[in-house]
Parts: structure tokens; C-alpha cells; sequence
């Protein structure tokens, strides 16, 4: 299924659509990153478009480098309009 996916805890630097494609990729396979016209994001969380298997268990967040040599930063993810139980 589809979800958007709220990323929180990403530094600046990271609130760009290259950057928001390693995080994405970690819930699953990440379609889009939403940006503006610059691919920067200025909101409070980055979202993502994404494919989710949901015969797995969801992911609450990852741990992701954001370059070859940048520290390891714990990502929070939140699942948008997911609907549990009933």
C-alpha cells in the first residue's frame, strides 16, 4: 500500500529531496519526497511518498547516515491517515 511518511529529527542539511530518499527507502520503497521548487524542505518534518508491505510489521523509525562521513542520526517516522485496530 501506499502511506505518506512524516520524518522527524533530520538536521537541516537533510531536509532535501536526495537526502529524504535515504530515509524513505529504509520504511520501504520511497516514491517521492515532498519539496519545494529548490528540492528543500522548511517544515518541521520531511515527507515521503512510500510502498509499504503491510504484511510486515511498520517501521518507527531507522537509523541512517546522511553521507559518506556524517554521523549516524536515529529518524522518527509517522504514518499518515493509519487507521490500527477496529
Amino acid at each position: 500500500m501506499k502511506f505518506w511518511v512524516q520524518m522527524y529529527n533530520l538536521p537541516l542539511s537533510g531536509m532535501a529531496e536526495p537526502i529524504g530518499k535515504i530515509p524513505g527507502n529504509k520504511v520501504e520503497n520511497c516514491l517521492e519526497v515532498e519539496t519545494d521548487r529548490d528540492s528543500k524542505c522548511w517544515a518541521r518534518c520531511l515527507r515521503a511518498h512510500v510502498v509499504v508491505d503491510i504484511l510486515k510489521p511498520l517501521r518507527r523509525g531507522a537509523k541512517v547516515c546522511l553521507g559518506s562521513a556524517g554521523p549516524q542520526i536515529s529518524v522518527e517516522f509517522k504514518y499518515e491517515k493509519l487507521k490500527l485496530g477496529a
